[in-house]
């Protein structure tokens, strides 16, 4: 598993990069980066068969990195390409939405 930092992220983020925020729907409509998808957890990990693709690079995040490492180490094992934002929202500088 790959990680990076928010701070890392924020240096080549663009509206191409791929953002999977795995916290709640709640969560996800208070705070969330501008352009980032909310596949809660326990969705993710039931579906990600049919809506990730494994050619694609994605970036997972939560609010402090825990629950998207857990996604991550999934993700990774089913053969997608994930790095995970280790630090989470919660050190992130960038726009929110």
């Amino acid at each position: 598993m790959t990680n990076v930092s928010s701070k890392e992220l924020l240096s080549f983020y663009n509206d191409n990069i791929l953002i999977i925020d795995v916290r709640s729907r709640e969560d996800y409509s208070k705070k969330h980066i501008p352009n980032s998808y909310n596949i809660p957890y326990d969705f993710l990990v039931n579906s990600c068969l049919l809506y990730l693709n494994k050619d694609k690079v994605y970036y997972i995040i939560c609010d402090n990195g825990n629950l998207s490492k857990k996604a991550s180490i999934y993700l990774d094992k089913k053969g997608f390409k994930t790095i995970n934002v280790f630090d989470g929202l919660s050190s992130w500088r960038g726009p929110i939405s």
